[in-house]
Parts: structure tokens; sequence; C-alpha cells
């Protein structure tokens, strides 16, 4: 019988629980940003204003859509959301789990435009019915985390998707609201979640992520991995204690993060095509690919599923080099050849942290419903840097900062010209 590697083990362990403390890191902080504007009567942070360089909580936010944040404690009951009819404007609320698995999408998508009420419920909870709900969905842990998407644009449209959050609306208990608000000078607001969590010591890391197992559990096709950590002292059904174990353990614990991470950067494979790279995986849901998890919520965390919106990623210019925020590119979209997406698409550029760059314009990216100009034969350019090009109208240049960059293509309910690998995304072209 071979031998069990308990170094293995660590980093496997690693991968494995990284989501979830990400995921906690990230509640306390944004509950704590907007522990003054809510209360129990609506659990929904409604973002009135479109996404900007300071906001820092969550890696690779979209410019594309007003955002909707709820977190909720299902333990001791059901909540119910609320969508009012929306006409034409797109809109998705995804519901993940506490794993970072998206178990539910209600939106133009999934339910049309004529709004609903749903009914949610956490575990010990799925023999409810539904009372006067339309639907009953069930989260496989006691949190959750709905984030709400809504097209806008500047001017009369953005005032319309306003009013459409006026009437989305997530109730539950007074309890469900006080017993998740982070409240405390202990919690930093300030330095994105990710970083938090590099920060952790290896103690820290492992023992914050076996209470948050015991509060959450695991998914139920966890079992081998939850067999596998207990070479290393993890047991499910009690708090982890790192002093208490081996020294081997102990110098197998503190030196998993690095080679963990090292492995979530490896692990980026995917769909290529010149300067460009998509996941050919699920993005969403993640069965037992613990390290695609991990990847996903370091580099992109609550990342749509690809039936709602699929995100192609930059890896270089044609020579294969980083993208130079002091360099200027061209993105040419040939005639016929936009992104194929149903609803609309995006073009976005992030520093390497993966957070929006400050610029006098305040505009972060270039969008299929901008005013932009085309070209006489129907195709498109799309140029990046720190000034505009003399050959560039200022309404198709994205402004950019020193330093390498990256930029997402993302398409917004994905044609069947994408869904069969019938589309490719430009070269990005260096000009200077």
């Amino acid at each position: 019988m071979s031998e069990i590697k308990i170094d293995e083990v660590a980093i496997e362990a690693y991968n494995y629980v990284y989501p979830l403390v990400v995921m906690e890191v990230t509640r306390r902080q944004i509950l704590s940003i907007n522990a003054t504007k809510y209360g129990p009567q609506n659990l929904f942070i409604h973002n009135r204003s479109m996404a900007n360089e300071k906001w820092r909580s969550v890696a690779r936010t979209n410019i594309d859509t007003l955002f909707s944040s709820a977190w909720i404690d299902l333990t001791d009951g059901p909540a119910y959301i609320t969508l009012p009819p929306a006409g034409e404007r797109y809109h998705m609320f995804q519901m993940l789990d506490m794993w970072t698995d998206t178990y539910a999408v209600i939106g133009s998508r999934t339910i049309g435009s004529n709004g609903v009420r749903a009914k949610i419920v956490g575990p010990g909870w799925h023999n409810e019915s539904n009372d006067d709900a339309d639907v009953l969905i069930m989260c496989p842990t006691s949190t959750t985390w709905v984030i709400g998407r809504t097209y806008a644009q500047a001017g009369d449209d953005i005032e319309g998707a306003r009013s459409f959050l006026n009437g989305v609306v997530i109730t539950a208990s007074a309890e469900q609201f006080t017993s998740r608000n982070p409240m405390g000078d202990d919690v930093d607001v300030k330095t994105p979640p990710v970083a938090q969590v590099d920060a952790l010591t290896p103690e820290q890391f492992f023992e914050l992520a076996s209470a948050l197992l015991l509060r959450e559990g695991p998914h139920t096709t966890d079992g081998s991995v939850q067999l596998r950590m207990r070479s290393i002292g993890f047991e499910f059904r009690s708090q982890f204690d790192f002093s208490r174990q081996s020294k081997e353990a102990q110098a197998a614990l503190t030196a998993a993060p690095a080679s963990a991470r090292e492995m979530m950067r490896g692990s980026r494979a995917g769909l290529d095509f010149p300067s460009w790279t998509t996941s050919s995986g699920s993005i969403g849901y993640y069965g037992n690919n613990y390290v695609r998890r991990a990847l996903i919520a370091r580099f992109g965390l609550a990342a749509n599923p690809p039936e709602d919106a699929v995100y192609v990623s930059s890896t270089g210019d044609t020579n294969d080099e980083p993208i130079q925020g002091s360099s200027t590119y061209v993105l040419h979209f040939a005639a016929g050849e936009l992104p194929p997406a149903e609803s609309f698409w995006s073009v976005t550029a992030y520093d390497r942290e993966g957070m929006l760059m400050a610029n006098d314009l305040r505009r972060f990216g270039i969008r299929s419903r901008d005013n932009i100009e085309f070209n006489d034969d129907g195709s498109l350019d799309i140029y990046l840097g720190p000034q505009c090009p003399a050959i560039s109208p200022e309404s198709n240049w994205i402004p950019t900062l020193a330093g390498v960059i990256d930029l997402s293509i993302r398409l917004y309910t994905p044609m069947k010209k994408f869904r069969e690998g019938n589309w490719s995304p430009p070269v990005i072209q260096k000009i200077s």
C-alpha cells in the first residue's frame, strides 16, 4: 500500500479550503463597508453607481452593470427574494454557496422579464413548502451570497436601472440580519480580500478554514479529500488546532501556501487564442476540481456560469510579451467579427492586481452599447494606452497607467457561434 505524502496532502488541503476562506474574508469586508447602508427589512445592498477604481473587494469587476449584493444566514430559516418585471433590461441574480458554486441564477435567461418571488432555504430546511413564493431554491451551505448584475448606461438609462432595483428586495428575519453583521475594528476594509488571505499565517489560515467547515459543512462529494486531510490532523467535525499537530504536519502546512498558489497559476490552461485565453471547462460550478475552484476564487471570485457570461482574458500582445500600460495597443475587430453576444459585450482594462485604473475620463473599458465609431468597412478598432492616439477617436480609447495590465472581453449570453468555437478574439497589436 502506498504511503500518504503529507506534503502533497497539505497543498491539496490549502487548495480545497482556499475558496471558503476568501469568501469569508470578502463577506466580512463587504458587510463592514456597507454596515450603515442596509437594515433587516432588505438585506440587499444596491450600488447605484457603476464600478470604479475605488472598488477593491473583488478583482476584475465588470463595468457593464449596477451591482447588488446580499449575504444571508439561512441557519434558522428561509429568505425571500423578489424581482419586479424588468422589461427589456438585462439582469441576473447569481446565488453562490460558501464554496463559490453557483447553485441558481434568477434573471433574463432563466425567468424572462416578468419578475419572480423565490424562497431560499439552507441545509436542513429542504422539506419546506413554497409558501407564497413562485419557486423554492435550495442552498447547499448555511450562508449564501446573492450578487445582482443589472445592465445600465449613463444618463436616463441608469435611472431606469435604479428604478428597477427599487423593487428588488431580499427579506429575512432580524436574527438573520444581525447574526451576520461583522462589526468591529478587526475588519480590514481597505486591503483586498485575496491580499488579506495571503497575509494569514498558516496557523491562522487553517484554523479559520476549520471553523468555517464546521459552520458551513463540506459538499457531499468531498468525502475523499476529508479522508486524506486526516493525515495532517484535520477532522471535519472538530476544530483544527495547528499547535497540536506533529512537527512534520506543521512543516507541511507552513510550506503549502506558496506551492498551492503556484499550482493555481500553473492551472490557468483553457481554450487558447493568440493573445487570449478562456476557460474550456466549467466556471461557476466546479465539482471536485479543487484547483480550478481555488484559481477562480483567487483571480475572478464569483465568476458567472458560461451560459450567462463568458470571460476572455489577455495573455500578452502579438509578441507574447506582457501588455504594458505605458505603451499603446490596438484591438482590430474585422467586420462581422465583433464578440458574439446575444445581450451585449465589453472590453475592460485592469492593473496587475485586477483592479480598475484611475483616469480623468473615468473610462475603464469600451462597451458594445457605448457611442463608439466604426470604420467605413464595418470593422472596429479599440485603442488602449496612456494617451489617446491621433488616429483614434476618443470614444474608442481606453486610458491605461504604467505597469503590466490585463484585458478582459466579456460576452453576456454568448451566441452559438462562440459556443461552437467559430469565433476568435482579435490579436493585441502594439503600435508604439
